[in-house]
């Protein structure tokens, strides 16, 4: 096994970049949505704003860094907002499908 460095809060410059790639591929997205429409170009940030939402409330609250910052930076922004959740849930494997079940 090789050793891999791992960090108890990761570094501002792996932070920024990991965000600079996810911030390119929505503007990049939202750019060429743009051309088919500003319905449908506000329609597509109104839904990254929810999946980050979703992110931040019910995956980040349960991860181990909750309050610190992870490679994206959102463990320490998801604590400002939300309380902390169970660490033993943050891979748990569900069906949401099972829930539509009659």
């Amino acid at each position: 096994m090789e050793n891999t460095e791992r960090f108890e809060n990761y570094p501002v410059w792996i932070v920024l970049s990991s965000n600079l790639v996810s911030l390119l591929i929505y503007g990049l997205s939202f750019y060429i949505i743009h051309h088919l429409g500003l319905i449908l170009s506000i329609l597509f940030m109104i839904y990254i704003l929810a999946f980050e939402f979703r992110l931040l409330r019910y995956h980040c609250t349960n991860c181990y860094y909750w309050g610190k910052i992870c490679r994206f930076g959102r463990g320490i922004f998801s604590s400002l907002f939300f309380k902390k959740g169970d660490l033993s849930k943050f891979c748990e494997k569900r069906n949401d499908l099972e829930r539509y079940d009659p």
